[in-house]
């Protein structure tokens, strides 16, 4: 049987989407024959390993930082090289696998190629990037990681492994900023399938229009933003009806949530 590689390096606990989209894809993988094989952190919780098999093997997570930025970079393109290397070894990966790799950030991504292009031509598997990160968390400011996404997509596109890579990225808003990045590259939508089917409830207040932010409170999901947005909402000629709800985290923080 054909393995499916499902694989985060910021896959450590329950914690945010890595869990909820890895997890919302083993059935479908099974479903079209192959062995799913979920690829973790190497602190992932161990309960979680051990209910679910899973091989805790990168170094790094996404947001892990080392001193400067090419540092960072330096630490992550290896690790991530490493990491999969070890794969290839020990489980003798071939032609037939597919590895998606999901919440790359730009660090790591030349480190995939560089990996994949260490494998015999005839052993060489599917890849499957997902991406996340925009290349422009600020508007207002230059950015600290465009170069880095230039220069790891110019590398995919002119390596030999170009063919057994697919780019994927979870906004169609994410897709057209890396199209312009680079608009040799294809890439196609993938949007997070972690959110449960519910029916809506039913508007306590017809007349109100609830604006909500849910998630970790970081810059690369628009955190900072929120003021913005709340200003210029503030302005406009819908200002009495809007009412705002915003639910973050940050890791080893209280929750806190904020009505206005």
């Amino acid at each position: 049987m054909s393995r499916f590689f499902l694989a985060d390096p910021s896959l450590i606990s329950v914690s945010g989407h890595c869990w909820s989209y890895l997890r919302s894809l083993v059935a479908p993988v099974r479903n079209l024959g192959f062995q799913p094989i979920i690829l973790g952190n190497r602190a992932v919780d161990a309960s979680l390993r051990e209910s679910h098999a899973i091989i805790p093997l990168f170094q790094c997570w996404c947001d892990t930082r080392f001193g400067t930025a090419e540092q960072t970079f330096a630490r992550h393109h290896k690790a991530i090289q490493e990491d999969l290397g070890e794969v290839s070894r020990i489980l003798s990966v071939n032609c037939s696998d597919v590895f998606l790799i999901n919440t790359l950030r730009h660090w790591a991504l030349a480190g995939v190629v560089d990996w994949l292009e260490s494998v015999p031509a005839s052993q060489r598997p599917k890849v499957v990037l997902v991406l996340h990160f925009t290349a422009f968390p600020d508007p207002n400011a230059p950015s600290d990681s465009l170069e880095y996404f230039q220069s790891a997509f110019r590398r995919i596109e002119t390596s030999e492994v170009r063919d057994r890579i697919l780019l994927m990225a979870d906004s169609e808003e994410l897709v057209e900023e890396y199209r312009g990045i680079n608009s040799r590259l294809k890439f196609a939508l993938a949007p997070i399938p972690h959110v449960p089917v519910r029916r809506p409830a039913s508007p306590r207040d017809a007349s109100a229009l609830k604006l909500g932010y849910l998630g970790e409170a970081r810059e690369n999901k628009g955190f900072h933003l929120l003021p913005y947005v709340v200003n210029c909402a503030s302005k406009s000629p819908l200002a009495d009806r809007i009412r705002f709800h915003i639910h973050a985290f940050i890791l080893e923080v209280s929750v806190t949530q904020c009505y206005f």
